[in-house]
């Protein structure tokens, strides 16, 4: 265990010195790891230290990042997958009933015969949020026993069955979506962290 951690650790300081230092790495570490290369990327930009302290600040943020990049993949690997009978009617529902009326043919299409592109338009997907049904909130404010069970879908080809536990740490900082209720209930999860509730009951 105290091996895995200084590698960790290496790792994070090695990341981090090539992200200050060696700015033609940054799109390399980015195309390598996108999560953790926008992750980094905010953190540094939000930042407002010194750079004499950033680097041990964002290093140690890297290993946290990476800590629970590895819990999220223990997720993923002991969570049952959802095949296309039941994730299909869970995205066009919570299409039907999340998203702007103008939007919602184009996501749709995506959502249900271009996965592929769907992943490349995932950020884009927030924006078309109807707020008269979704609002921001942080993970405190949610009033969902964590146990409760859903359809977690995170743009790409596999789509799992999971607790709102799994899904909160499976979707941080991550666009993905999880749907409880087809069409009635769910949470979206933006790659810069924040949570919207989707619920017009």
């Amino acid at each position: 265990m105290g091996g895995n951690k200084h590698g960790v650790e290496a790792q994070g300081f090695t990341a981090v010195r090539l992200w200050l230092y060696v700015p033609a790495a940054r799109s390399k570490l980015i195309n390598r790891s996108p999560m953790t290369g926008r992750r980094l990327e905010l953190l540094y930009n939000r930042s407002k230290l010194p750079e004499t302290t950033r680097l041990p600040w964002l290093a140690a943020s890297y290993e946290k990042n990476t800590m629970r990049n590895l819990k999220k993949e223990d997720i993923e690997n002991s969570s049952d997958c959802c095949d296309e009978t039941i994730l299909n009617p869970h995205l066009e529902k919570f299409v039907s009933s999340f998203i702007f009326p103008n939007r919602q043919e184009k996501w749709k299409h995506l959502f249900l015969k271009n996965r592929k592109r769907s992943y490349q338009n995932s950020s884009k997907l927030e924006s078309h949020l109807t707020r008269q049904f979704c609002f921001l909130l942080k993970k405190e404010e949610l009033h969902i026993n964590i146990e409760t069970m859903g359809v977690f879908y995170n743009f790409r080809d596999s789509s799992f069955f999971l607790s709102l536990k799994d899904a909160l740490i499976l979707g941080d900082y991550q666009d993905a979506i999880f749907s409880i209720i087809p069409g009635e209930l769910a949470l979206y999860f933006s790659h810069e962290g924040r949570i919207w509730l989707c619920q017009n009951k």
